[in-house]
């Protein structure tokens, strides 16, 4: 009986060491988890060579039209690799004197019901505001706050870490 039991018992030994050895062979190929795991990813600004400018945090990215006027033409997640953009419209309105103005002029020539890259062309709204110029900071804090309070990890970084683009 005890032969029988040191044979179930090496068994069940070899089958923890493989599945411990499966299990950390999982771990390091899945992809870093963003609300467990430690994320070194940079923010990036750049160039696509396409006319627009893309803002990237590792996890989505923004991807902004500069000409002929500003304007949000894609948002692509970097974890399913797909845009999530479904309708293009102004960057936000601003109202003075009770009248509405757009804010970035690029209106898209098609329904805002399914945005179809295929076939967009762009117009610019005359009585929107315009894209000037942009330029980028480091983030600063809009208010103060202290990591650690109410529930929150205590090693969060404030101001977050990052990039400001300022149009």
């Amino acid at each position: 009986r005890s032969l029988t039991s040191a044979h179930q018992m090496a068994g069940l030994l070899s089958v923890v060491v493989v599945l411990g050895c499966f299990s950390r062979q999982l771990s390091a190929s899945r992809p870093a988890d963003w609300l467990l795991d430690t994320i070194t990813t940079k923010v990036t600004l750049t160039d696509d060579g396409k006319g627009s400018t893309v803002l990237s945090n590792g996890l989505i990215s923004r991807s902004f039209m500069l000409s002929p006027d500003f304007g949000t033409v894609d948002f692509y997640s970097l974890g399913t690799r797909a845009s999530i953009l479904r309708a293009m419209s102004t960057e936000a309105v601003v109202t003075l004197d009770g009248e509405g103005y757009n804010v970035g002029g690029l209106l898209p020539s098609i329904q805002p019901d399914y945005f179809n890259r295929t076939d967009v062309t762009y117009q610019v709204d005359p009585t929107a505001f315009h894209y000037v110029s942009h330029a980028t900071s480091q983030p600063v804090a809009p208010f103060h706050w202290e990591p650690g309070l109410r529930h929150s990890p205590s090693n969060s970084q404030w101001p977050p870490q990052g990039l400001t683009l300022q149009v």
